[in-house]
């Protein structure tokens, strides 16, 4: 697992398949702290991204890559994560909630197969740590509740590196681009639920409005385009703003269906970056 944000240096951990399902398999961290999740949440977790999150993303995106051919995405939920920030950091600008590496299935690390990676469709979150042993706080209810909206951000992201560099054997997309598809996968879930369940639309969609206000307030000091680091939450409210743009623009109807459509074409090509959105 990436032990740093830049992902210099990495840790190796012993982990478990605590659920299972068609799509998803969740492994948590031996070393785990007491107080997580229990088996009915990481239950109710797999049928969430089965039945829900994974027809959402593949049917906004593209088809995800199967190296290992498991017929599942894994996630890890490990410590590691956590200790990307310390608590102090994680209390004054905040934590970082998953991610994936593109390196995981990325042909250039298979052979001769790369001991630093993990040869398969993986993606990383924080688990649960209600007494702060490993950075700041985390409950069990705190990462039910987050764990979702990471699962269809990150996805995208896997989708993505699947459709450009395995699929068309191109470079990955650029950051804010990426990360605008991200975000905008997290409001498609989120709506997903609409009209009958408005809490769970707001547990998808507080964080896109919460950023797209930060920018708003503040239009001259923060920026769409980014090209260095992981990007600030900020600059993620101006690229979901963008991409919502986008599709209103130019997706050929209203519709979900009109939407995936577009989106899609974003993602099942080689272009990237301003080139891609050249319309």
């Amino acid at each position: 697992v990436c032990a740093d944000l830049a992902c210099e240096t990495f840790a190796e951990v012993v982990a478990f398949a605590r659920a299972v399902g068609q799509k998803l398999a969740i492994f948590i961290d031996s070393a785990a702290p007491g107080g997580g999740l229990t088996g009915f949440d990481l239950d109710t977790l797999v049928t969430t991204f089965d039945s829900r999150l994974y027809p959402i993303d593949t049917a906004a995106f593209g088809a995800e890559s199967d190296i290992n051919n498991d017929q599942v995405v894994m996630v890890l939920m490990t410590n590691v994560v956590n200790k990307l920030v310390s608590r102090a950091e994680c209390q004054a600008t905040g934590y970082v909630a998953g991610f994936f590496l593109g390196a995981d299935i990325d042909p250039a690390f298979q052979n001769p197969p790369d001991p630093r990676v993990n040869h398969g469709e993986v993606f990383y979150s924080i688990v649960a740590d209600p007494s702060a042993t490993l950075s700041c706080s985390h409950s069990a209810a705190d990462v039910k509740r987050l764990v979702p909206v990471t699962f269809i951000h990150e996805f995208q992201h896997m989708i993505s590196y699947n459709q450009h560099v395995l699929v068309r054997r191109d470079s990955g997309e650029v950051l804010w681009l990426n990360e605008a598809l991200s975000h905008y996968a997290e409001e498609l879930g989120g709506r997903s639920y609409l009209p009958g369940d408005p809490g769970r639309f707001t547990q998808f969609a507080i964080g896109n409005l919460v950023n797209a206000y930060d920018f708003l307030e503040n239009t001259g000091g923060h920026f769409l385009v980014n090209k260095e680091g992981i990007g600030s939450l900020v600059e993620r409210g101006a690229q979901w703003l963008y991409m919502r743009y986008l599709v209103d623009q130019y997706a050929v109807d209203n519709t979900t269906a009109g939407g995936n459509a577009f989106t899609r074409s974003l993602v099942r090509t080689n272009r990237t970056g301003a080139a891609n959105v050249q319309l």
